[in-house]
């Protein structure tokens, strides 16, 4: 709803777009993301699949721990 559509939408809605884009980009290149070392997970499939802590489907609902560390070459 932020930029609208069609004839009258936002003029920033493309610059916006590539700026969210490049942030993403740089973000996932910096970084490494893998799930806990002892979790085990799950797929829960309900619109789509979602992932969960095996056992914790009901009580915390669906989740994805990550480990997140600077990349080094």
């Amino acid at each position: 709803m932020t930029f609208i559509d069609g004839p009258r939408r936002c003029v920033g809605y493309k610059l916006a777009l590539m700026e969210l884009k490049m942030l993403l980009f740089v973000l996932i290149q910096s970084f490494v993301f893998e799930p806990l070392p002892a979790a085990r997970i799950g797929k829960w499939n309900l619109f789509s699949t979602r992932p969960y802590l095996a056992g914790e489907l009901y009580t915390v609902g669906s989740s994805m721990p990550l480990v997140v560390r600077p990349y080094k070459d």
